[in-house]
């Protein structure tokens, strides 16, 4: 075979892995820093209390995880009333 070919196989496997690697990549983790998330519950009416800040950490996962997968899914480009609500909760 020609080495030229053997260069194009090599650039096409190597695209080919480099976009498998990012459509299969498991995202980013969501994190709230302990005393950022009390903060935040308490100025979101959650209260101040352990269980009442676990509640709003979970509501503010799923909200993130949500507008991630709203975003991934390209459901902000088709249509307004999405996109203006993934920007108001960004």
């Amino acid at each position: 075979m020609h080495p030229a070919r053997h260069l194009l196989h090599c650039v096409l496997l190597g695209a080919a892995l480099f976009a498998a690697e990012r459509r299969f990549a498991a995202p980013e983790p969501i994190a709230l820093a302990p005393a950022a998330a009390a903060a935040a519950a308490r100025a979101n009416g959650f209260g101040d209390d352990a269980r009442a800040v676990r509640a709003f950490e979970r509501s503010a996962r799923d909200e993130a995880l949500l507008a991630r997968e709203a975003r991934r899914l390209g459901l902000d480009r088709g249509d307004a009333f999405v996109r203006e609500t993934l920007a108001r909760r960004a």
